[in-house]
Parts: C-alpha cells; sequence; structure tokens
C-alpha cells in the first residue's frame, strides 16, 4: 500500500494564490502590450496618412504650377487678423523690450521724436473720405476716435503708433515712398 503524499492546506492555498496573482500579472501585461501595440499603430496609420495627404497636396500643386506653395492653403480672414494683430503686437512689445536694452528711457523717447512733417488729427468718417479708410501699415479700418497722422508729402493717412514706429526706421511713406523731409 502506497500512502499518497498529500501538501498541507496553507501550501495548497499558497500555490493556488500564487497561480492567480501570476495569471493576473501575465494578463495585465499582455493587455498593456496589446494596448501600446494598438495604440502605436493607431498613431502612425494617422501619421502615414497625414504624410500621404500632405504629399498629396504639394505633388499636385507643383505639377500644376511651380510658383509659390503657399497658394494650396485656403486663408481664413479671421485667423489672418488674429495673426495680424499678434504680430502688430509682438512687434511693438518687441521695438519697446530693444529700446529698454539700448537704455533708452520714456523721457529720453520723448525728446526723440522725430520732426516730421506730419498732420495729427483724430479719424472722422464723413471728414475724411478723399482719404484711405485703412491704415496701409497695420490694414486695420480706421474707427471714429482714432489717432491719425497724415504726411503732409503725399496726405497718406495712418494709426499715429504705426507710423511712428514705421518713420523710426524708414524715413519714406510707407505707401508710395515718397521720402519724408526732416
Amino acid at each position: 500500500m502506497n500512502p499518497e503524499v498529500s501538501l498541507p492546506p496553507a501550501i495548497t492555498s499558497y500555490i493556488s494564490n500564487t497561480f492567480s496573482y501570476l495569471t493576473v500579472v501575465i494578463l495585465f501585461f499582455i493587455y498593456f502590450f496589446l494596448f501600446s501595440l494598438a495604440l502605436w499603430l493607431c498613431v502612425s496609420i494617422y501619421c502615414y496618412i497625414i504624410e500621404v495627404l500632405v504629399w498629396f497636396l504639394l505633388e499636385r500643386h507643383t505639377r500644376s504650377s511651380p510658383g509659390n506653395l503657399f497658394d494650396i492653403m485656403i486663408p481664413n480672414p479671421d485667423l489672418l487678423s488674429r495673426m495680424k494683430l499678434v504680430v502688430t503686437e509682438t512687434g511693438v512689445w518687441f521695438s519697446g523690450l530693444l529700446d529698454r536694452f539700448k537704455g533708452v528711457s520714456d523721457d529720453q523717447q520723448s525728446k526723440q521724436e522725430l520732426p516730421v512733417p506730419i498732420r495729427a488729427t483724430n479719424y472722422r468718417t464723413g471728414e475724411m473720405e478723399s482719404l484711405s479708410t485703412d491704415c496701409a501699415i497695420c490694414l486695420d479700418d480706421f474707427v471714429d476716435g482714432d489717432s491719425c497722422r497724415i504726411l503732409i508729402v503725399c496726405n497718406h493717412i495712418f494709426h499715429s503708433n504705426c507710423i511712428d514706429q514705421w518713420l523710426k526706421y524708414q524715413l519714406t511713406c510707407p505707401i508710395c515712398r515718397k521720402p519724408v523731409d526732416m
């Protein structure tokens, strides 16, 4: 007669629990691996589709006309006005920052105002019909009460801030390029 060897209940329970934990851990790693693989495949396919679309648009454009590549974009007027605002504000801010680094204080800057033959005025819709309705520098429309300057040389009108910044670097009219006498 062979006596059967049986394990004590504590060891059996331990083996059963270990097997359960091991199964859960293995299933978790398999799930994590498959999820990561699926995510990687989705991102790869998405990037490939975008790359193919861009290539198709550029290839089609270069075959039709070898001109400017930006012609394929259809500009959104709202986006363009926002971009213009950001560029204008950034330019004014950066110009002020450069003046601070150069050591130009606000008092010195007011003394450095250019003695240019310009006429300062506030824009009024009814009185300025012969002048332009928008500033050629920032491309914004004039609104009643805007602080404007008119160059006497050519009678072109601009926002005060715009033409002041322009005349610091260029002593010509932004539209007709006539020299502005000092």
